[in-house]
């Protein structure tokens, strides 16, 4: 009496796909941001929302922290 192997079954969902993390939550940046938003404001200089969220980005991009791995 032969044996009969079990059917595989393929598995038809692409295998989950890792999305890079980034080194600084985005919760940092929007509190750094914030911290720029007013300090300018308490000094009176031009500016606005976004020129506040690249500063922070550029200062958290040069941070030490964000070079580790």
């Amino acid at each position: 009496m032969p044996t009969t192997k079990p059917k595989q079954t393929v598995n038809k969902r692409p295998a989950k796909v890792k999305r890079a993390t980034t080194v600084r939550p985005k919760d940092g940046m929007r509190a750094r941001a914030f911290e720029i938003f007013q300090a300018r404001m308490q000094t009176n200089l031009p500016g606005d929302q976004l020129s506040d969220w690249l500063q922070a980005e550029r200062e958290l991009d040069d941070s030490p922290e964000s070079l580790r791995t």
